[in-house]
């Protein structure tokens, strides 16, 4: 069963971070044909992801266009590791000295 989930959640992250490169990379709408071209996975199964995406309020797909909340869970990534990156530097700022 986990593994299931965790397949569920890795299409969700390639569907959101999908949505998320089109939308920056180009000025044309997004479309399910371009979407299911750059996304791995079988076009029934982007179809579905998408589907629950829009249930849950992570994507708008009469628009293709991802919510604010959709945003920042396909940028959430990208900040954790750039939040890892600064973590050394931070607690080198913050040491205390006795």
């Amino acid at each position: 069963m986990k593994l299931g989930m965790d397949r569920n959640a890795q299409l969700a992250r390639l569907v959101l971070r999908a949505l998320l490169s089109l939308q920056q990379s180009s000025s044309t709408p997004v479309t399910l044909e371009r979407l299911v071209t750059v996304v791995p996975a079988p076009a029934s199964s982007v179809l579905a992801m998408l589907r629950v995406l829009d249930e849950e309020g992570f994507v708008d797909a009469s628009r293709m266009r991802l919510t604010l909340q959709g945003f920042a869970a396909a940028n959430l990534p990208q900040v954790v590791a750039f939040e890892r990156r600064k973590a050394p530097q931070l607690r080198k700022a913050y040491r205390v000295v006795a």
